[in-house]
């Protein structure tokens, strides 16, 4: 289940009655521009904002699921409702890992792409180019 920035935000946000993310940057104790930086790079600082909901007593499904999720979890299954904090922290991290793994999967493929584009012997001569001007720097250096 992939989680958005945005939404965890503006969803905290409500929860704690605050209008706008200068008062939120405040109360999480960090500069305004870190929130917009998480909203633009779509990450989060989990334990900043996992703190704030344990200090304030804010039930973290609220946060970090929409309703119909957290409501969606029956009394006869276990949810995460149903756990612990350690545990459901756990879960939570897992989410925010699986998320990072796919990010790198996706920069491992357009890595890919970008040396399938290039030719080898352009590769080859930006290597002999780069090992020339070492050359030349370290004569520089000595004389």
């Amino acid at each position: 289940m992939s989680q958005n920035a945005n939404l965890i935000l503006n969803r905290l946000r409500t929860l704690i009655h605050v209008s706008n993310d200068v008062e939120l940057s405040q109360i999480l104790n960090v500069k305004p521009n870190t929130i917009a930086t998480w909203r633009k790079r779509d990450t989060l600082n989990y334990k900043t904002i996992i703190a704030l909901c344990e200090h304030r007593k804010i039930d973290l499904n609220l946060v970090f699921f929409d309703e119909k999720s957290a409501i969606s979890v029956s009394k006869n299954e276990r949810g995460l409702n149903d756990l612990p904090l350690k545990e459901y922290i756990q879960n939570c991290v897992s989410l925010a890992i699986e998320e990072m793994r796919s990010d790198v999967i996706n920069l491992s493929e357009k890595t890919d792409s970008i040396f399938e584009i290039l030719d080898k012997n352009d590769v080859a001569n930006l290597l002999e180019e780069a090992k020339k001007r070492i050359g030349k720097e370290k004569k520089l250096s000595r004389g």
